[in-house]
């Protein structure tokens, strides 16, 4: 996912193991919603795959009792905080699982990293207060710069 990992690299001071997080979260998400064939992402699909898997992460959140986090995070307000039971909660065990396996980290690495970036990867990828629309995803410049 070359366009989300270029934009969560430059939105996390260049941490390579922060976009990969991210693009491997939102592909994963947006492939168990159906919003997405697979999680190997074409140029073309990629917006679909970053909008999808916005929209599945805001619904987890909220069935999750924590849509008053995630909705933080998209406004234009501070980014309320979130623990590592909380992402896993919202996230869900079996996702967490798959990603953990897809990203190769166990859950006690990966919870906390995904804790720490969620807030930001979400509020970054928000600038208008809403998940954007496939059409507003591809206009994202792929190399912003944003500062964390």
């Amino acid at each position: 996912m070359g366009l989300l990992d270029n934009l969560l690299g430059s939105m996390t001071s260049g941490q390579n193991s922060h976009s990969t997080i991210g693009s491997a979260l939102l592909g994963l998400l947006a492939s168990e919603s159906g919003r997405s064939t697979s999680n190997e992402q074409s140029a073309n699909q990629l917006p679909v795959a970053i909008s999808g898997g916005l929209n599945e992460l805001v619904q987890r959140f909220e069935q999750s009792g924590l849509g008053d986090v995630i909705q933080s995070w998209i406004g234009s307000g501070a980014n309320q905080p979130i623990g590592t039971v909380e992402v896993h909660r919202a996230i869900g065990p079996d996702t967490v699982a798959r990603l953990s396996e897809q990203t190769g980290m166990g859950k006690a690495q990966l919870l906390p990293l995904l804790a720490q970036v969620l807030p930001t990867i979400v509020d970054r990828l928000t600038p208008n207060q809403r998940v954007p629309d496939e059409g507003e995803i591809s206009r994202i410049p792929s190399n912003p710069q944003i500062e964390t």
